[in-house]
């Protein structure tokens, strides 16, 4: 009943490109390459497959990296310009007393 209570909670579920869930533990368990193609070649090829999309994978992330920077500093230039502005509407109230 706890697994519900906290699924209850969620907000948000990813699923991998397939559809599936997994417990992040990936094995090759067999290899069936076509008529004329050995079981190394196919490897290869999924081996360079696989790095080209770790690659991908790579250049999202830091994409989003540098967005959620951009933004915080967005926010911290904001609450920066707010702060003096309050500070010279504070000085020209004193000066005006």
């Amino acid at each position: 009943s706890n697994y519900l209570e906290l699924l209850a909670k969620v907000d948000t579920v990813v699923f991998d490109k397939t559809g599936t869930l997994t417990n992040g533990t990936f094995d090759v368990v067999a290899i069936r390459p076509a008529d004329g193609i050995d079981e190394s070649t196919v490897l290869e090829q999924a081996a360079h497959a696989e790095e080209r999309a770790a690659e991908e994978a790579a250049r999202a992330k830091r994409k989003a990296e540098r967005a959620a920077y951009d933004e915080a500093q967005a926010r911290k230039h904001a609450v920066l310009k707010a702060l003096r502005e309050q500070r010279k509407a504070a000085a020209r109230a004193n000066d005006e007393a």
